[in-house]
């Protein structure tokens, strides 16, 4: 676990939240997983970090975003729509 947190940039404990999230039984970051569940926890990273980044932008009043993923476009397109408000 301590090496997929450096490899994804996170803290052990922000990983052991993903890791939680997701049903993966890691008690602490000397923990061991298997190569499917580190795969399941980079894909759920990459997911917050794409939501993040796309938050932010939309933020400073960026209206898009390029993916180059069809598991993207839904995260891009929650955080470019516009809100009830914006629309009235």
């Amino acid at each position: 676990m301590h090496e997929l947190a450096k490899e994804l940039g996170l803290t052990s404990k922000e990983l052991l939240g993903l890791a939680t999230a997701l049903g993966i039984g890691a008690s602490s970051p000397s923990a061991s997983i298997e190569d499917a569940q580190a795969d399941r926890i980079r894909r759920r990273a990459d997911a917050e970090g794409l939501r993040r980044a796309c938050e932010a932008s939309a933020a400073e009043g960026f209206t898009g975003s390029v993916a180059i993923h069809p598991d993207q476009v839904d995260i891009i397109n929650a955080a470019y729509m516009p809100g009830e408000a914006a629309v009235a």
